[in-house]
């Protein structure tokens, strides 16, 4: 029994074979020349963009850095360095992996023939003998520049988010810096403000008591004169009653001989001296008048107390930096060597000699010295007084060595600068005493007062001072 199956072939026919592909060899080897040059002249164009488009980033971030160089902190720059770094070791990167990747294109674009052994053809009794071809699949170098081109692509948006996240980050960062800035140029104008504030409202304060104490004192005044105002109003109607009084009676000659008839002879003695002694008083006064009274020749310090005397309780405190000047001589010497140079103490100047003697004085190096005295008693000073040699008692009839400009300064306690009571000149050619008032006497009351001598008359050596007084009002207890 015969069958006949799908394809019209009959089993009375013989044994069925059904025929094999035939598979034929394919040119399948490697990839023509004109293939590599084109891949490796698409990776030197990528190479070349990538390169330029990298020196362009470059620059960019240089132009940034450069621009914002001089609010950048340190950790900005070692960010943009560190990102420049990261460049260059991506492009070093890219640069040593392109003979990896052109290899490895090479090797994707070869595929191996698989041969298969050739069976003998069957004649089918239908279907001619058909032959099945495989093709191996051919890259194409447009679609790896795409690729390639995708990839960078998707790098150079990478790199820029980069640089939009740092740049981001220094904006940030100098936003802070500036609110960091503000804030402190906010607290030091607050704190000026505030100590503007603080002044103005001490200013305001003196101010006002100022003028309560001016107040006060005008008030004063003003009880003042409306108390002299009363005792004047006072005295004026009294003179009036005086001048409209009678005048009073002549005495009787009677009662004046029993006056004299009382008087013992003792009593008009008595009587006869004190009119003697009362006409040479009045004798004298008329001589001083012209010029021959002894008492009115003396200066007016020795009228005056000396509140600067060391036998009446002044010491001397300080001479600051002046320095004594020592002679040459030597007064006491030992074997022809010298022991001792005498010079006269800062004390010299307040012990009050009534003779002022050639060298009886406290010489210091220069012509600038200062001398603190501590007065006897707390002291309201009206006037200072300066003594010196006199011209016509110098062995050499000049008083170079005399101060010339000084300054007086008093002041409550040794430790203070002092205020300055007056600057005065002494005169070589006056007399040898002189006192000086002070322009503004002031109610203050001092303890100390301080002698700074500015220059002298012509002496380059030393300067010479032989007395100094202060005079004044002594303060009550």
């Amino acid at each position: 029994q015969s069958g006949v199956d799908s394809s019209g072939y009959s089993s009375s026919e013989g044994p069925y074979r059904k025929p094999l592909p035939v598979t034929s060899r394919t040119g399948s080897g490697a990839p023509s020349v004109g293939y590599r040059s084109r891949i490796s002249s698409a990776f030197n164009r990528l190479m070349d963009s990538t390169t330029l488009m990298a020196a362009v980033a470059h620059s960019k971030i240089l132009h940034l850095t450069s621009s914002v160089n001089t609010s950048l902190s340190s950790r900005t720059k070692k960010a943009c360095g560190l990102v420049l770094l990261l460049i260059i070791i991506v492009l070093l990167c890219v640069w040593f992996l392109l003979p990896l990747f052109t290899y490895f294109i090479s090797c994707m674009t070869k595929t191996p023939s698989q041969m298969k052994p050739e069976s003998p053809p069957v004649l089918s009794a239908s279907f001619p003998p058909q032959s099945h071809l495989s093709h191996a699949p051919v890259v194409d170098p447009a679609v790896i520049s795409a690729a390639v081109e995708e990839k960078m692509k998707y790098f150079l948006m990478e790199l820029q988010l980069k640089q939009e996240q740092l740049l981001s980050q220094m904006k940030g960062r100098q936003e802070l810096d500036l609110q960091v800035m503000r804030a402190k140029l906010e607290a030091v104008e607050s704190d000026i403000q505030r100590h503007l504030k603080q002044e103005v409202s001490g200013l305001g304060r003196q101010i006002a008591d100022y003028q309560t104490d001016s107040r006060s004192t005008a008030a004063t005044l003003t009880l003042r004169i409306q108390t002299l105002e009363a005792q004047n109003t006072k005295l004026s109607q009294e003179v009036a009653s005086i001048q409209l009084m009678p005048p009073p009676l002549p005495c009787p000659d009677s009662s004046t001989a029993l006056v004299q008839n009382r008087l013992t002879p003792e009593l008009q003695q008595a009587l006869e001296k004190w009119f003697t002694d009362r006409i040479k008083e009045q004798d004298a006064i008329g001589l001083g008048d012209r010029g021959s009274c002894a008492e009115c020749r003396r200066p007016i310090a020795d009228k005056m107390a000396d509140f600067a005397l060391e036998t009446q309780g002044a010491s001397v405190v300080s001479t600051r930096c002046s320095e004594t000047y020592r002679t040459r001589s030597a007064c006491v010497t030992l074997f022809g060597f010298p022991l001792w140079y005498p010079s006269e103490s800062p004390r010299t100047v307040i012990q009050g000699h009534a003779v002022l003697l050639p060298g009886k004085c406290w010489a210091f190096h220069g012509v600038q010295g200062t001398l603190v005295i501590s007065l006897s008693h707390p002291v309201r000073i009206t006037h200072v007084t300066l003594d010196h040699l006199p011209r016509y008692n110098s062995p050499t009839g000049r008083i170079d060595s005399a101060p010339k400009d000084f300054e007086v300064y008093g002041m409550k306690n040794d430790t203070e600068e002092g205020t300055l009571l007056g600057s005065f000149t002494y005169d070589e050619n006056g007399d040898p005493t002189q006192t000086f008032e002070l322009l503004k006497a002031s109610d203050v009351v001092y303890r100390f007062v301080e002698l700074r001598v500015l220059s002298n008359w012509g002496h380059v050596e030393y300067t010479c001072v032989y007395r100094f007084r202060v005079h004044g009002k002594m303060a009550s207890t």
